[in-house]
């Protein structure tokens, strides 16, 4: 005890604090329990959180689903489904076949057009809220996550968009899925944060543990896991283009910022 507080004494006297112990972060992104979470990590209550908005959201859509539908776009979509014809604005042009193809199918279910689209654009905006805040939580913490969660859950438009024959709140989830995934190829597998290309100072220690194997652990060297992401997330993207072809060109710069970074970190031999 005599001679920790010596230690102290030394360290207040050359204006020094005294050494602490580091917090830790489990691997992929997740905090330890027990400690703060920095910003770009989820905590064990995060998917949990995201699936309670997605319930809470659910259940204040469904009580309002309407019963008609809504507007001249939701009598082209319920066309389209007894009978796909662009040309023949069933629905208009392009036609957003996957979405039609999805309300047929849940059509078959529910034995009724509008409610079927009711229904997708009320699993469509509990979706979009879920994952609005597994996106916030990444990109920056869980309190900017969860006011942004219940921001988009109280939005009236949202809400409307959320009880009616409409595809937007279907565009809203995709969105927000490929972003999400987009982000999650641009990291590597243990969360290192985005880096530029190696300079010629950098290339020598690359290619060294390249030659040891020990390269996965160098901060600058894009996983095969990161690849694997940047697929998905492509493939997602095209099957959202599906949904919504506007969607090819919105998200197409972030398509391209994700794939040069995850390029941007691969080793050059």
């Amino acid at each position: 005890r005599g001679l920790r507080r010596g230690q102290g004494a030394a360290h207040r006297a050359e204006g020094r604090p005294r050494d602490r112990p580091a917090r830790t972060a489990g691997a992929a992104g997740t905090a330890v329990p027990g400690t703060v979470a920095s910003p770009g990590t989820l905590t064990p209550m995060s998917v949990p959180i995201a699936g309670l908005l997605f319930l809470v959201t659910l259940a204040t859509r469904l009580p309002f689903a309407t019963s008609h539908l809504w507007a001249h776009d939701s009598v082209l979509y319920e066309r389209a489904i007894a009978h796909f014809d662009p040309a023949a604005q069933s629905p208009q042009p392009p036609g957003y076949l996957w979405y039609v193809l999805l309300a047929r199918g849940v059509t078959a279910l529910t034995g009724d057009a509008n409610a079927a689209m009711v229904l997708i654009a009320a699993l469509a905006s509990a979706a979009a809220v879920a994952l609005l805040y597994l996106l916030a939580a990444r990109l920056f913490d869980e309190r900017t996550a969860r006011a942004a969660a219940v921001l988009l859950l109280t939005s009236v438009t949202f809400w409307g968009e959320g009880a009616v024959a409409y595809p937007y709140t279907l565009l809203a989830a995709l969105t927000t899925g490929c972003a999400l995934l987009f982000w999650l190829a641009t990291r590597s597998e243990r969360d290192r944060p985005l880096v530029a290309a190696p300079t010629e100072s950098e290339r020598g220690p690359l290619v060294a543990a390249a030659e040891t194997g020990s390269e996965r652990d160098h901060p600058l060297v894009a996983t095969p896991r990161s690849g694997r992401l940047l697929v998905l997330a492509s493939l997602v993207w095209g099957l959202a283009v599906g949904f919504r072809t506007d969607l090819a060109f919105f998200l197409a710069p972030l398509w391209l910022l994700a794939a040069y970074h995850v390029r941007s970190r691969m080793v050059v031999m």
